[in-house]
């Protein structure tokens, strides 16, 4: 999502430590249509003992000092996997200790949209839901015969995002 230097990432993992939410601004397409380009999303402190309990939300970790915001897909305990919404890529796995906190609530414009509860939960679950059909495509079809199938999932996420 964005790099940082070396001492704000312990900054932001502090204040999320002490039970403070963060606000980030997005500046990557990884997430589109649910989070787009300059849209802020609001990060809360997560218990890491409890992250297996979010599987299919929107989290924040750091990864080599860059920061991501994608969907966690996969928590085992002690390790986890996540994976951006618009392409169904899969990031490495990596410790629990790299997730800083979870994403509650997108910010557009003067709109607040909270991923807790209402229209927002109903869209971010469809858009897990959609971004999970897309990663077992991606493992199943060769690499030419993806390319349709990619777009067509592009183009109905596009379609409920502009009508939720």
């Amino acid at each position: 999502m964005r790099d940082f230097s070396a001492a704000t990432i312990p900054l932001l993992r502090q204040a999320l430590q002490n039970g403070q939410s963060v606000r980030l601004k997005i500046i990557s397409g990884s997430m589109d249509p649910l989070l787009q380009i300059g849209d802020t999303v609001v990060v809360e402190p997560v218990e890491k003992e409890q992250l297996s309990d979010h599987i299919g939300e929107i989290i924040t970790f750091v990864n080599t000092e860059t920061l991501f915001t994608h969907r966690l897909i996969e928590c085992d305990g002690h390790t986890f996997q996540a994976a951006s919404d618009r392409t169904g890529t899969l990031d490495p796995r990596l410790p629990v200790g790299a997730v800083l906190g979870r994403v509650i609530a997108r910010e557009r414009r003067e709109f607040t949209m909270p991923f807790t509860s209402g229209q927002g939960e109903k869209l971010s679950s469809s858009s897990y839901q959609m971004g999970l059909n897309l990663i077992k495509v991606k493992r199943r079809l060769p690499h030419f015969f993806f390319r349709p199938v990619y777009w067509s999932f592009r183009i109905f996420s596009r379609l409920k995002a502009i009508f939720y």
